[in-house]
Order: C-alpha cells, then structure tokens, then sequence
C-alpha cells in the first residue's frame, strides 16, 4: 500500500486525522466518511449527531465552534468559526443537502443557531387544497 500523507495534512490544518473522525461514534457521534469530512480538533459536537460525507466543521484556536445533539449535517455543508468568531447550533438541526455555509469568521461575529432549525437551500414550493 503507498504512504499516504492524509493524516499529515489534516494534523497540519488542526483538522482530527481520518481514524480520530471514526472514534467521535464513541461519543455518539455518527461519521459517516471519515475520509471525506473535515473536523477541527477543538470542535464540540453532541452525541446523536450524524455528519455525512463532504462535510467541513472548522474552526481556529482563538474561536468557538459548538454542535448540540441530535443535528443532521448534509453533504455540502461548511460550519467555520475563525478570527475570534462564534458560532453555536442547538439541537435537533439539520443543515443541508447542498450549499450551506455558516461562517463566525471575525471576532465580533457571535452567531447562535435555535434548536430544529432547518433551512432551505431551494425554494420551497407548497401547495394548499
């Protein structure tokens, strides 16, 4: 099997390595591609959560990224906190399928997220009888 470098890389942007994503189930969290996703060592993130693949959590030392339980992160999604920025999603969330990004990426950017939220990514169309 070649050297793969993955984990090299990953360790070197603060993200956790391959098998530290798969360890999260010990905590009730789910990954579902631990290759494909991309998780910041200080992230929280609550058990019951589900991350599928293309999914990127990312946050720096000098910020605060907080997932609650039992939230759905959909392929496409990017939760970035960075520059002394904050961001905190309740429970029960559910972000994606597609482009959905959440940036808390300056220091006075102290974004809070309820619980059940789950925003539209399309437009939405209803009909009434």
């Amino acid at each position: 099997m070649p050297d793969l470098r993955h984990d090299e890389h990953r360790i070197a942007l603060g993200f956790l390595t391959v098998s530290q994503a798969d360890a999260l189930a010990d905590s009730g969290v789910r990954v579902l591609d631990p290759f494909s996703v991309l998780i910041s060592a200080g992230a929280q993130i609550g058990p019951g959560t589900v991350i599928y693949p293309s999914v990127v959590i990312q946050r720096d030392d000098t910020s605060v990224l907080t997932l609650g339980s039992g939230n759905a992160l959909f392929p496409g999604t990017l939760l970035l906190a960075a520059s002394g920025g904050r961001l905190v999603i309740g429970d029960d969330c559910e972000l994606g399928p597609g482009v959905v990004q959440v940036k808390a990426n300056r220091g006075d950017f102290d974004i809070r997220i309820g619980n059940g939220v789950r925003p539209v990514t399309e437009p939405a169309v209803e009909t009434t009888d």
